[in-house]
């Protein structure tokens, strides 16, 4: 038998660590996770009560941000679900190219995550304009925040898309032993015609 509030009593945690030797030298990346405030369940009872994850990231023993840990260690890993990048939603591949770069372009994850941050307050303020609480003049400073992080994005996805298409038709011929053209476009979902323009945003 279980008493009443056993689970209540367990702190759960969980650490994952490795060591890496770089160009720069030996690296040791650390993350740990515990179990944070409980989140009442429907029954109200504790085990069926979720809990928020904290999460610590640390680097050499240094406390980082997670936008900061991200990239340190870069590692590729297949699996079969990966073939949804081909037959999936087009947030799939976002998704997929977002962690790429962020591995990549130092400062990307901090951007994407400036990006959510105004999205997040540029709907609160829609939601307000709707209740009659604000004005819709206040939109014109989220917009133009929102437009500045969105192109920061788009060209730094760009030079990752680009700099695969220029690197994989050979590995592609390499490996296939076929002669074939691999190629590899980014196609948003507007109109890329000031590409100069987003390319000087970022």
């Amino acid at each position: 038998m279980v008493r009443s509030g056993a689970f209540e009593d367990f702190l759960a945690h969980a650490q994952v660590a490795g060591e890496a030797v770089t160009s720069s030298g030996r690296l040791s990346l650390q993350v740990d996770l515990s179990a944070g405030e409980r989140i009442p369940g429907a029954s109200g009872e504790a085990w069926h009560q979720a809990q928020r994850v904290q999460k610590t990231f640390r680097v050499n023993g240094v406390p980082k941000r997670s936008s900061d840990f991200v990239g340190l260690l870069k590692a590729v890993m297949f699996a079969a679900e990966d073939v949804d990048l081909l037959s999936g939603p087009p947030t799939l591949r976002r998704r997929y190219l977002d962690i790429l770069t962020s591995q990549i372009t130092p400062g990307f994850a901090r951007e994407a995550q400036d990006y959510q941050r105004v999205l997040t307050q540029r709907n609160h303020l829609l939601k307000s304009i709707r209740e009659r609480a604000a004005r819709e003049s206040e939109l014109e400073f989220w917009d133009v925040q929102l437009s500045i992080h969105a192109a920061r994005i788009i060209a730094a996805r760009l030079r990752v898309m680009n700099a695969l298409d220029e690197n994989m038709d050979p590995i592609h011929r390499e490996l296939s032993g076929l002669n074939q053209t691999l190629s590899l476009k980014y196609s948003p979902s507007f109109e890329t015609g000031h590409y100069e323009d987003v390319r000087d945003l970022s």
